[in-house]
């Protein structure tokens, strides 16, 4: 069986000042043990270096106590505390049910940074063992505007070892408003694109994320809006899963046992 979706987990965000985590309630979808959930959080950045990994989310935990692991996390900095945007992407292969109504929770460092933030949540099914193809793609996007229709955002592509493999592309933006994206052709929206509700635009965090099950090693994701999009600092990450299956990973003793003389 290859890589299916199963649903989404539900999407939210926070305005609040200083937060220490961001939490979702799983409404419409139940995973169980033994799917794939694949977690996106965008928040305000605290690094004031160059733009990479600062390690924003500390974890990822849930309310039936699964294992999250990161993909990938990305921030664009632009130099300043709260002056950019993070991406950051989580995954568990689950090993109890999370079922309606429970809770994904993203747990923040440098409380004092963050004031902006969104979560979703969606879950697939596979067969095998799911691993990462490589490290992904990252892009900043300083800037970033587009006034004719029609109005796409940043593209980023990601070059995998083979195929068919679960995409998966997220993207943090400091601007609010409620712009609506729409899923690359081919890609599915993960979730809704979501927004922090702070007064102040340039202050508020937007958030979108879709997926594809690719047979194509390059595939590129950008989505469109509704309207045109306004100066505003993008983060972006694109990853990929493959299914290891147990034809690939047979061992010397699977090999010699038909042969042993008992």
């Amino acid at each position: 069986m290859a890589f299916a979706s199963v649903g989404t987990l539900g999407s939210t965000s926070l305005g609040d000042q200083n937060q220490t985590a961001v939490s979702l309630t799983t409404a419409t979808t139940n995973a169980v043990a033994g799917n794939l959930v694949v977690v996106c959080v965008a928040v305000d950045n605290h690094t004031t270096g160059a733009d990479g990994d600062e390690g924003a989310v500390s974890s990822v935990t849930d309310s039936a106590s699964n294992t999250y692991t990161k993909a990938k996390e990305f921030a664009n900095t632009q130099a300043t505390l709260q002056g950019g945007a993070v991406i950051s992407i989580w995954y568990s292969v689950l090993t109890s049910n999370l079922s309606t109504g429970g809770t994904i929770t993203a747990n923040y460092t440098n409380n004092s940074s963050r004031d902006d933030s969104c979560i979703c949540a969606h879950v697939f099914s596979f067969s095998g063992t799911v691993a990462l193809d490589g490290a992904g793609a990252t892009l900043a996007s300083d800037a970033f505007a587009d006034t004719g229709s029609p109005f796409t955002f940043p593209s980023l592509d990601y070059t995998t070892s083979g195929t068919p493999r679960l995409r998966i592309r997220g993207f943090a933006r400091e601007y609010g408003g409620t712009l609506t994206g729409t899923a690359t052709s081919g890609w599915t929206q993960l979730a809704p694109l979501v927004h922090s509700s702070t007064t102040a635009a340039n202050s508020q965090m937007s958030m979108y994320s879709e997926f594809k099950i690719s047979s194509s090693t390059t595939d590129a994701s950008a989505p469109t809006a509704s309207a045109s999009i306004a100066s505003s600092d993008f983060a972006s990450a694109h990853i990929a899963f493959y299914e290891v299956t147990k034809s690939l990973i047979w061992s010397q003793h699977d090999i010699l046992t038909p042969f042993l003389v008992r």
